[in-house]
């Protein structure tokens, strides 16, 4: 009797401490860190008391090992590897995939951890507009330091909102779930994240592509009346996507320009995870202006270029494995899952289309860089994982 009060003790505090990190990883780094070190304790305790290793398997050992080793070399090799040490504390973030896979084990659980996120998520995305004078230009960040972190926020979730109003069940909680999503839709609309508007378009281009391509024309359609119904700051926003002459846009060609040269002068590993601004310096051309934003900034604005300065060509190869990786199984689980109305399977879809959309906001901002929305991709992830755990014990057991 001890045994198994000692069991549901530990089954409770790690499942309630992973529904606190869900609510706190929309609005508070420091919860969310002090909430996953807790869980990471309690884990480790109960495997140690069991003598039992719980961590489950994924498919994707293989990339996340590939990748961290990328990480460790390009540290080892950096010219100042005791920062870069320090900055591969954001690699314990990937613990977040493990605890959800191997923890939210029954279908209610995992039921209850997908609306404590899009209820909280919806939450913070209305205080984000309601704080906001957004007919006076100003941008929707919610609770978070930047808007760009908001924006990168803001495209997961309101993705995966809309594939659970798209093609979950057929019963009240989907019109919530619409409802969720037009809050969300607002809050990542006044960002003015053009990065996340993009984002946010691949992923619905991958959820129409999965669910029917015919759609195609119906989703342009909609895009070009949401366009013609946004005031006049948001459209012109939108239309200043495709100005090369924009600031923030030459801040970029500036930083990505002068990468290259960084790159070619530590091509294997990379110079660490590192601020960039007094590396960048040392390679601005002649007569450039050192006081200009873009050497004064400690990353360049795109994934893709960060992993191969930072981590050289070894981490670029590691990085682009595991993004493949991330999207061939979740699509995979996918299939596996079957068609049909359900709100698990139309979680997959959503994540996947989230995952799209981070990884294509990803090229004009350092998202993976940014622990706000880097927690949110490996949860939803996790919780990907995790699904197809209950699905597997299910069929093992013969149940429908």
């Amino acid at each position: 009797m001890a045994g198994k009060r000692i069991d549901a003790f530990f089954d409770k505090s790690i499942l309630y401490l992973i529904y606190l990190f869900i609510f706190f990883s929309l609005f508070t780094i420091a919860g969310t860190q002090a909430t996953l070190a807790l869980i990471v304790v309690i884990w480790g305790v109960r495997m140690l008391y069991e003598r039992h290793w719980t961590v489950l398997r994924t498919p994707l050992d293989r990339a996340f090992l590939f990748f961290v080793l990328a990480c460790v070399l390009a540290t080892l090799f950096s010219p100042r590897p005791l920062e870069s040490l320090y900055n591969l504390k954001n690699l314990l973030l990937l613990s977040v995939v493990y605890i959800i896979a191997s923890n939210l084990r029954q279908s209610r659980h995992i039921d209850v951890a997908m609306n404590i996120f899009i209820f909280t998520a919806t939450l913070m995305a209305a205080i984000g507009i309601l704080t906001t004078d957004l007919m006076g230009g100003y941008r929707v960040m919610s609770f978070q330091s930047t808007t760009m972190t908001w924006g990168a926020m803001s495209t997961i979730f309101s993705l995966i909102t809309l594939a659970l109003f798209l093609f979950g069940r057929r019963d009240k909680m989907r019109w919530l779930y619409m409802g969720c999503f037009v809050v969300q839709l607002v809050s990542m609309l006044f960002s003015y994240v053009r990065g996340s508007w993009l984002g946010f378009m691949a992923g619905i281009f991958i959820m129409v592509m999965i669910k029917s391509k015919k759609l195609i024309a119906v989703v342009l359609l909609l895009l070009v009346v949401l366009f013609l119904l946004a005031p006049a700051p948001v459209q012109n926003r939108i239309l200043s996507i495709t100005d090369m002459s924009v600031g923030s846009t030459q801040v970029r060609f500036t930083q990505w320009k002068n990468s290259i040269d960084i790159f070619l002068d530590h091509p294997i590993t990379g110079v660490g995870w590192i601020d960039l601004s007094e590396i960048h310096k040392t390679y601005a051309p002649e007569g450039a202006d050192l006081s200009h934003q873009a050497y004064n900034i400690g990353h360049f604005h795109n994934n893709y270029v960060m992993f191969y300065v930072c981590l050289g060509g070894l981490g670029f190869i590691a990085a682009l494995y595991l993004i493949f990786r991330l999207l061939k199984t979740e699509y995979r689980i996918y299939r596996q899952l079957g068609s049909g109305s359900d709100t698990k399977q139309a979680w997959v879809i959503g994540s996947l289309a989230a995952m799209t959309g981070f990884w294509v906001n990803g090229f004009f901002d350092w998202t993976f860089g940014d622990a706000e929305p880097v927690t949110l991709l490996w949860f939803s992830v996790g919780l990907v994982l995790a699904i197809k755990n209950h699905i597997d014990r299910d069929r093992q057991a013969g149940r429908p």
